[in-house]
C-alpha cells in the first residue's frame, strides 16, 4: 500500500511540474515563469568534478548551498539529515541531496563532511563559479527544491520549509 501511495504521489508531482511550482516561501507561480536550475560544476573531497546535470534525472533534488562557518547552515543540514521523510524519499530513490560548500575555508568544509549522510553528494565550489547563475546566495544557507525536470520549485533558508512542502506532496 505504501508503494502504491508513493507511486500515485510521484505521478501527481510530475503532473504538477507541468502546471505550477512553489517558489520562495510557498508562492505558487505559473509554468510560464518557472526557472530551470542552471548547471554548475563543483568538486568532491576526492577531487571528482560533479555537475548538477550529471546527477540522476527523474528525482526531486535538494540543493544546499552553505558555508560551514554559518550556524544556520549547520542547523539546516542537521534538520535535513534527521528528517525521516527526507531519508525515506532518498531510500526510495525519489529524492537526492547535493550540498555545495561556497565558503573559503576548505578545512572547515572537510571537517564537516562526516556530519553529512553518505547518500548525499557533497561538493565545494566558489561563489565566482556560480556568479550569473539563477541561484540567490545573498543569505546562507540557500536551499533549493528542484522537481524531476530540474525546475526550481522552492527556495528557502530553512530545512523546515522544504520538509513541509515534501510532507504536503507525500
Amino acid at each position: 500500500m505504501r508503494i502504491l501511495i508513493s507511486i500515485l504521489m510521484w505521478l501527481w508531482v510530475l503532473s504538477m511540474s507541468a502546471q505550477s511550482h512553489v517558489v520562495s516561501n510557498d508562492t505558487v507561480v505559473s509554468a510560464d515563469s518557472v526557472v530551470v536550475a542552471e548547471n554548475f560544476r563543483s568538486m568532491t573531497a576526492e577531487g571528482r568534478v560533479v555537475e548538477l546535470d550529471s546527477l540522476p534525472t527523474g528525482r526531486l533534488t535538494i540543493l544546499v548551498f552553505f558555508d560551514p562557518d554559518c550556524s544556520n547552515c549547520r542547523q539546516a543540514i542537521f534538520g535535513l539529515k534527521h528528517s525521516s521523510l527526507v531519508n525515506q524519499l532518498i531510500e526510495e530513490q525519489v529524492l537526492q541531496v547535493m550540498t555545495v560548500h561556497v565558503g573559503y575555508e576548505e578545512r572547515l568544509w572537510r571537517d564537516m563532511l562526516g556530519d553529512m549522510p553518505e547518500t548525499w553528494v557533497k561538493t565545494t565550489t566558489t561563489v565566482e563559479m556560480l556568479d550569473g547563475k539563477c541561484y540567490d546566495l545573498s543569505s546562507m544557507p540557500a536551499l533549493y527544491l528542484l522537481d524531476a525536470d530540474r525546475k526550481i520549485m522552492m527556495r528557502s533558508s530553512y530545512a523546515e520549509d522544504l520538509t513541509e512542502v515534501l510532507y504536503r506532496l507525500w
